[in-house]
């Protein structure tokens, strides 16, 4: 299994993969908007441990955190995701996995604007879904989703969709160029 997760300090996005990249589960762990700073991290991290209590997963993809300094955005902001992204690490080592990704969003998605971007990931899926400016939301998902998702959660869940199967790309491939390797010494010896 593959758990993908687009951490946020209101709406962090997750999703499960099973070993053939299919979705099988998506969902969200939010936190009040008006809970700010290192009290949302607080309140976010509480509810990433009651929702990923009974999860034990085999390759973990967490979107890591990059501060571009050409943009608006708040350097503070992207620190308090770091935060939440360390302690998403840190609740589910306890519980074992086989990997850890920690892909940049250039790393994993490159600069593809996230709508145009979440539509390839959803297509890809077969999925349908609504466009959002900024984001898409799927029509009705062949997924179990626990409870029902708000459109702007969507923004989060589609990037974990999109981690989710990343990792089990980027696994995939990594497990061919291992068994290329085992093969090629093994012919050495002969």
């Amino acid at each position: 299994m593959f758990l993908g997760v687009d951490p946020d300090l209101h709406n962090t996005g997750l999703a499960i993969a099973d070993k053939n990249g299919n979705i099988v589960w998506v969902g969200c762990c939010s936190v009040p908007r008006d809970c700010k700073g290192s009290n949302a991290v607080i309140a976010m991290a509480k509810a990433l441990d009651e929702t990923l209590a009974n999860y034990k997963m085999l390759h973990v993809v967490v979107e890591g955190q990059t501060i571009n300094f050409k943009q608006t955005r708040n350097p503070g902001d992207i620190l308090h995701l770091a935060h939440v992204t360390g302690i998403i690490v840190g609740l589910l080592a306890p519980r074992g996995w086989l990997s850890l990704f920690i892909p940049t969003p250039r790393e994993w998605k490159g600069q593809v604007p996230k709508q145009i971007h979440h539509q390839r990931i959803l297509d890809t899926l077969g999925w349908k879904y609504n466009v959002h400016p900024g984001y898409c939301v799927p029509i009705n998902p062949p997924v179990d989703m626990g409870i029902p998702l708000k459109g702007t959660q969507w923004k989060h869940v589609v990037d974990a969709i999109g981690l989710a199967r990343w990792g089990w790309k980027e696994s995939t491939v990594r497990s061919r160029r291992v068994v290329a390797v085992h093969a090629a010494r093994e012919s050495e010896k002969d």
